[in-house]
């Protein structure tokens, strides 16, 4: 499917007052502050393994759905690889001179990728919870699979919706829950949706994840590999390098269980966004995508 959308930026509105000299002053112009953003680690935000979100709409909000996308080309430009797959984390103290909460990006593989270093790039996407954008949590042990009620909305129970996830170390009253240190897919069964780890390992409880559901349209696609490939590329017209873009796996063809966190990056020669594993291997024949497009 070609997008023919061009969805525009959320904005809100956000005046800040101006400094005036000799008791005149007013208001400085509004500022708009984009819910979806292209997230850069620098030395200033990033800590340990994790990178403090800067957007004022995250402060103080633990009840926020936020998607997160590796990025390796901001902007067109070459980034660094990440080799870890990602969750978010809302810290309700951070630092002794914040007074509102942060949201983090958080590196969930130790192993592959101790630190954020800067460079890393990651498209980030602020949801307010309703209906189709929530909090989903793990309530049992000893399943690789986690269910969502079916009857908790039409898109709930319905097999085309695109479900789209992040991992979250943090509940939606902002205490933390359980790390899951695996990569995870969306999965489709017995008429309901939900959300398993790829490699077949089981979710702690209170492992909890940010889950937004979209109906068919011009703003969402999916896409597959016929072939393993070091990057499997999206054949969609009118994607430009600034575009936020975000991908979740699955469900499709079991045989294309692709087992691999990806990310996004954008070529230039080609004009278009492929995706990649994080870790180099090639993305597994008949493995499928699920593209949510916030800004063409």
């Amino acid at each position: 499917m070609t997008p023919r959308l061009a969805l525009s930026l959320l904005f809100v509105l956000v005046t800040t007052a101006a400094c005036g000299g000799g008791g005149g002053g007013g208001d400085a112009p509004a500022v708009a502050i984009p819910r979806d953003f292209v997230h850069t680690v620098t030395n200033a935000n990033a800590v340990a393994n994790a990178t403090m979100l800067e957007n004022p709409l995250t402060f103080g909000r633990p009840d926020l759905v936020i998607l997160v996308t590796q990025n390796r080309s901001p902007e067109g430009l070459s980034g660094q690889h990440n080799h870890s797959f990602v969750g978010v984390l809302y810290d309700a103290g951070a630092g002794d001179a914040l007074p509102l909460g942060r949201w983090f990006i958080q590196n969930m593989d130790i192993t592959a990728e101790p630190t954020m270093r800067p460079g890393m790039a990651f498209n980030v996407s602020l949801f307010e919870p309703t209906q189709n954008m929530f909090v989903h949590e793990v309530t049992r042990n000893g399943q690789p699979i986690t269910h969502m009620p079916r009857t908790a909305g039409p898109l709930h129970g319905a097999r085309d919706t695109r479900v789209f996830v992040t991992q979250r170390l943090s509940l939606r009253d902002g205490s933390f829950g359980a790390a899951n240190r695996d990569s995870v897919r969306t999965h489709w069964t017995g008429g309901q949706w939900s959300i398993m780890n790829q490699n077949g390992r089981d979710l702690p409880r209170r492992a909890a994840f940010n889950v937004v559901m979209v109906a068919p349209s011009a703003v969402v696609d999916a896409f597959n590999a016929t072939t393993a490939r070091s990057t499997l590329w999206y054949d969609g017209s009118g994607l430009t390098e600034n575009a936020i873009l975000h991908i979740t796996q699955g469900p499709g063809d079991t045989r294309g269980v692709n087992h691999r966190e990806v990310a996004l990056r954008y070529s230039s020669s080609r004009g278009q966004w492929g995706v990649a594993n994080v870790d180099g291997s090639s993305v597994r024949q008949f493995a499928t995508m699920k593209i949510l497009i916030r800004r063409p």
